[in-house]
């Protein structure tokens, strides 16, 4: 399938993402709460976001980190959760 669960490990959700994304395939990570991105920045900003800016063009990381956040006053219209969407790389 095409969705699975991994281990509760925001750095290991996101190197799983990036290792899908080398290879061919856009991934969606969700970090579960948005109090829990502080664990994975690292990788986000130094690893997934700078790949291409460091391998002069050479290589493509594209990744959409979801994230859930309750960061705007109106309602979510399509659920309960509103979501905040980030797009890394190419």
């Amino acid at each position: 399938g095409r969705v699975f669960d991994t281990q509760l490990d925001e750095t290991t959700i996101l190197g799983l993402a990036q290792g899908a994304a080398m290879l061919g395939l856009l991934p969606i990570p969700e970090i579960q709460y948005l109090a829990y991105v502080h664990n994975a920045v690292d990788q986000i900003r130094g690893e997934a976001a700078s790949l291409q800016f460091f391998s002069s063009g050479q290589f493509q990381n594209p990744m959409v980190i979801r994230m859930a956040g309750l960061a705007n006053r109106l309602p979510c219209i399509t659920s309960g959760i509103c979501t905040k969407t980030v797009t890394v790389g190419g």
